[in-house]
């Protein structure tokens, strides 16, 4: 049994934090304890209905959440962490760092109790950062019950340094307060701490730790008049003895296990504590078969179970001990009985080790009674379980191989004395020398090969990286020529656009505005027969429709507004003049144009919807138009939608569409990408998203 769990029993679970309420919480628990259920109901039912009162301060809110949690986590530990939590939220709001730690410390025992490991360490955790903040006398005393519990977890998961370190860090916490608890809390950590060996077979260390708690023990004793301390005190001390006793049977001292075992017969009996009275026996059954005398033995362990029984705990040793000497005295029956009873003893707390030693007790013990089928299930079930503990077993073995090690070293060097031959010591120490000088020549030659390997790639991989790096160069320069390219040979067009409409409009345009007035002036300045008049004013006449006409040309080519006034003026005036021809209706929408963009992306936009309505005037047969923009920073969305007759998306017809091409030039230029969703019959909707180029300020 741990000793943590024997020392629990003296010393409440709960009683070391300290409640924000003061000492009302014990009496209000030991009173909830002698009440009947439906009392119990009844004030966890006013505690719940007092949290629900919104004058309630923050602190009486704190301890009545505490108070809920306290008597429900036991009976409803998921229900009762609730509170605690709660609790531990509002102290950490006021920063109540003493209740912050009791209620995180509370959720991490209870997290504990269930097994969950992880959980419990994490909320223990939280405690302990509280408690380090506390300046309260308490606060070594709440920090070292956290720490302690953080180490109890740690040795259950094998983290046996982690442990020891956690039980030290405990101790020197205990040790800064003065109470009347602090030696025997102190000492109750040194053995903690021979228990980590114990696991660890290091057994020297847990003769050392368990002699410094004895000999703290004996200090206070001379200071102490109170009789039920003193009870405790020599229950703790009794059960240091005992673990010193039961590392000495494993080390072979067998004489000086006897003389502790025989020194502390009295203190058992004046203990007067069954538990402490099943382990004296265990051990003293352990001291006779260690010795081969198997009549004692069986003797011990049989008044070991009597006592176990009576706390129905601490049987699974005994009764192992047993089936191992009936299996000794060819008595496989009985051994078969005794392992089938260790299995069967508190089966859900068994430690794995224990389960397997009695399952190859039990298939062992069948097989000698020629029970073949049951025995190679046991033995199935051994090695299953065996197989689970190698990663545990992994961790001490190192210990066990120095362990090993050493005892060969005192062997050999026993052998050597006895053989009396100073030579032999010398070649024997010579070979020694060799062998450690082959292994670290060859351990040196493993490392610069290593060494040689490790360069070798470390070289292959800046290579490839060097190689990948060149590559995404390349890839990018063509990336960046391509782009000047098409930047280069829009801007050509976009300039012979602009000096073709300039040509158009002050050039053609003059002239023809020029013949338009010497006709009129010839108009009236001569007599001209009716029907030359009625001619000459039809030449006029055609003559403003070539100069609208040639405005018009000269407009698309370059919109005065789009130059002027920018990217939303020149798209309301280009629509209006679509609209006015009666052939399309046009929904315009455009969001986010209230600033304007930069010239070029400017006209690439407006030369995309010219593009696009065009495309909707002269094959789509539609009479209703949505065109959609909006910009969102340097993002922007265009869409046009259609209900004309659509097309068949064909990739071969989309791609060799010069319209398209055209539009997917500009839109690749913007670093964009086009979709079309379009069928026979169903319409069309083009969506263009892309960047707003940022290379040249706007609105010159």
């Amino acid at each position: 049994m741990k000793l943590s769990a024997h020392i629990n029993r003296h010393v409440p679970k709960k009683s070391v934090y300290t409640r924000p309420i003061g000492l009302s919480w014990l009496f209000a628990g030991l009173f909830l304890l002698c009440q009947p259920a439906s009392a119990q109901t009844h004030y966890l039912d006013s505690l719940k209905k007092a949290i629900q009162n919104p004058s309630i301060t923050d602190s009486v809110k704190a301890s009545t959440l505490q108070e809920i949690g306290y008597h429900l986590v036991d009976s409803d530990p998921k229900e009762g962490r609730k509170y605690f939590w709660a609790a531990y939220l509002l102290c950490a709001k006021n920063q109540w760092v003493t209740a912050m730690g009791s209620s995180a410390g509370y959720m991490g025992q209870s997290f504990y109790t269930s097994n969950e490991f992880d959980s419990a360490f994490h909320y223990l955790d939280l405690a302990r950062k509280a408690f380090e903040k506390d300046t309260t006398p308490r606060a070594g005393a709440n920090l070292g019950v956290i720490l302690n519990i953080q180490a109890n977890i740690e040795k259950a998961q094998g983290k046996y340094q982690a442990a020891i370190e956690h039980y030290l860090a405990s101790n020197e916490a205990v040790g800064k307060v003065e109470s009347k608890e602090r030696a025997i809390n102190l000492g109750i950590g040194y053995i903690n701490i021979a228990l980590v060996f114990k696991e660890m077979k290091q057994y020297q260390n847990v003769i050392d730790y368990c002699k410094k708690a004895i000999n703290l023990f004996d200090k206070e004793e001379k200071k102490l008049s109170d009789s039920a301390y003193l009870k405790i005190l020599n229950g703790a001390r009794l059960q240091s003895s005992l673990y010193s006793a039961d590392a000495y049977i494993n080390l072979g001292a067998l004489r000086t296990a006897w003389q502790i075992l025989d020194s502390r017969q009295k203190a058992v009996k004046e203990v007067n504590s069954h538990d402490l009275s099943a382990f004296y026996y265990t051990e003293l059954g352990n001291y006779y078969k260690a010795g081969a005398f198997w009549g004692k033995a069986q003797t011990a362990y049989n008044q070991a179970l009597s006592f176990a029984a009576k706390i129905d705990r601490r049987k699974t040793e005994p009764l192992l001990a047993l089936a191992e000497i009936a299996a000794k005295q060819h008595n496989y029956s009985a051994s078969t009985v005794y392992a089938r009873s260790a299995l069967s003893t508190q089966r859900a707390h068994i430690k794995p080790k224990v389960k397997a030693q009695a399952l190859k007790l039990l298939a062992e013990a069948l097989l000698a009674n020629k029970q073949y089928p049951e025995a190679a299930r046991q033995f199935q079930a051994y090695a299953t379980l065996s197989d689970s503990l190698n990663n545990a077993q992994a961790k001490i073995k190192i210990n066990e191989i120095e362990n090993k090690y050493q005892n060969k070293q005192k062997a050999d060097s026993i052998l050597v004395l006895t053989k009396n031959s100073q030579m032999q010591l010398l070649a024997l120490h010579k070979k020694e020398s060799q062998n450690i000088f082959i292994i670290i020549a060859t351990c040196l030659l493993l490392l610069t090969g290593l060494l040689f390997y490790r360069n070798l790639r470390h070289k292959h991989l800046l290579l490839k990286k060097s190689e990948e790096f060149q590559h995404q160069q390349i890839m990018q320069l063509e990336q960046e020529r391509q782009l000047i390219a098409a930047q280069s040979l829009m801007k050509g067009q976009e300039q012979e656009r602009s000096r073709l409409a300039r040509d158009l409009h002050d050039g053609v345009g003059g002239l023809l505005s020029g013949v338009k007035l010497r006709l009129s002036s010839m108009k009236g300045n001569f007599y001209l027969p009716e029907e030359s008049a009625i001619s000459l004013q039809g030449i006029i006449g055609q003559l403003d429709n070539s100069i609208q006409e040639l405005r018009r040309v000269s407009h698309n080519m370059m919109p005065e507004a789009l130059i002027k006034y920018g990217l939303k003026e020149a798209l309301e005036n280009y629509t209006d003049y679509i609209q006015s021809s009666g052939a399309l209706q046009i929904q315009l929408q455009l969001y986010g144009l209230e600033h304007r963009l930069n010239q070029d992306t400017e006209i690439i936009l407006y030369r995309i919807v010219q593009e696009l309505l065009t495309n909707v005037i002269k094959h789509a047969q539609a009479t209703n138009v949505l065109l959609q923009f909006i910009r969102n920073n340097d993002r922007f969305t265009l869409t046009v939608e259609d209900n004309g007759k659509g097309f068949d998306k064909d990739p071969e017809g989309v791609k060799n569409g010069a319209g398209l091409s055209n539009i997917n030039a500009r839109v690749a230029y913007l670093n964009g990408n086009m979709d079309i969703n379009t069928a026979p019959g169903k319409g069309c909707s083009i969506t263009i998203e892309g960047a707003i180029r940022q290379n040249t300020p706007g609105g010159s």
